[in-house]
């Protein structure tokens, strides 16, 4: 009886074509989000959680241990491509010799557990050279400022300028140079330093930090993904007992064939365009086999022993006063109403005063109340 509407696209969603190109999309689009940054945005990363559950669905993908796999794929990408091919590679590229102009010649060189750093400047701006820096911190493919420091005066010689000394953590550092102040003052390109930290530690730190924000975003999908399947399992389970209870047909039977409406057991005519509602004779055993059914007192309809209400009429039942229904032939109800005639005596004679039919043997009409002489 179902009615589907029909599209373009019915025949090709949910075939295993539609299928892989659903996951690939849901893994495709997700990372391109990542690699563009977007999931820095406030709550995105809870948009491209989202966007990885519904491509796949869209396409007709609904195996669930597919897409646990999905998410899986997703993190290891994200944490270890951004790693490898972004982050890494991002702070590699930003050493000290990427400082060119009037500052150039950086270095950054440990001495006694703490480390000096120096920068030479040809420029004319006047004014202290001060140096500024901040930790990094890794996120997935870029890289962040967890923390400001407050800038250093930088001493003086020549053209070369120093600062020893210098208290830093094993993290990558940020770092730029300001000559002046106002309006003449003069600003270094900003570089990242590796002289506090060694590749491998360099390569842990970046590995983590894709993994954190990664892991934000699945479990951001994986959360969604679990639910869903909850919701829909406990709605299978309520809609089973509602069709073993006879409050629903079986999937496949619950629309009128004519317009598509919705239709509960009980009904006969469609209540949207009226045409009679054609149940299969296979549903109809079915149904009978797996509940006890009994007459609505009010319109007949077939409903649950157990029901409350009648899904037809509306009609509410109290266990109580619920009267039992006995169907009977026509036959047994003739002869119930033939065996409830009164038997007409056989000797009778006319009222004289409203001629009623009076038994021989009455001294008074039952009708007009008239009394009668034994001689009449």
């Amino acid at each position: 009886m179902e009615n589907p509407q029909r599209t373009p696209y019915n025949g090709f969603m949910g075939t295993p074509i539609a299928q892989v190109l659903g996951l690939l999309l849901g893994l495709g689009v997700p990372f391109v989000m990542m690699v563009a940054g977007l999931y820095r945005q406030i709550c995105l990363f809870v948009f491209i959680g989202v966007l990885m559950f519904v491509i796949p669905k869209l396409f007709g993908v609904k195996n669930i241990k597919l897409m646990v796999l999905l998410g899986i794929v997703f993190l290891l990408l994200s944490t270890f491509v951004g790693a490898f091919a972004f982050t890494v590679p991002q702070i590699e590229d930003h050493g000290e010799d990427t400082v060119t102009g009037d500052f150039s010649g950086v270095t950054v060189t440990e001495n006694g557990g703490k480390y000096d750093v120096s920068v030479t400047y040809t420029g004319t701006a006047d004014g202290d050279m001060k140096l500024c820096y901040a930790s990094v911190g890794t996120t997935t493919f870029r890289v962040i400022l967890t923390m400001s420091k407050d800038p250093v005066t930088m001493t003086a010689s020549g053209t070369t300028y120093t600062y020893t000394g210098l208290e830093l953590d094993s993290v990558p550092y940020s770092m730029h140079f300001e000559k002046g102040e106002g309006d003449g003052m003069a600003e270094s390109d900003a570089f990242i330093t590796t002289a506090t930290i060694s590749k491998g530690d360099l390569t842990s730190l970046a590995i983590k930090g894709n993994l954190y924000v990664a892991g934000m975003v699945t479990v951001m999908f994986l959360l969604i993904l679990f639910l869903t399947a909850w919701m829909r399992r406990n709605l299978e389970k309520t809609r089973a007992r509602m069709e073993a209870e006879g409050r629903l047909y079986p999937q496949g039977y619950g629309r009128c064939k004519e317009c598509g409406m919705l239709v509960l057991p009980g009904e006969t005519v469609c209540r949207k365009c009226g045409a009679y509602i054609d149940i299969p004779e296979e549903v109809q055993q079915k149904m009978k086999q797996k509940v006890e059914y009994t007459l609505c007192s009010e319109c007949g309809a077939e409903v649950p022993s157990d029901a409350r209400r009648c899904p037809k009429c509306g009609a509410n039942f109290d266990e109580e006063t619920e009267e039992v229904h006995v169907q009977v032939s026509e036959e047994e109800l003739r002869a119930e109403a033939e065996s409830r005639e009164p038997e007409q005596p056989a000797d009778t004679f006319e009222c004289s005063e409203c001629g009623a039919q009076v038994p021989a043997d009455a001294k008074k009409c039952p009708k007009c109340g008239a009394e009668f002489d034994e001689d009449e």
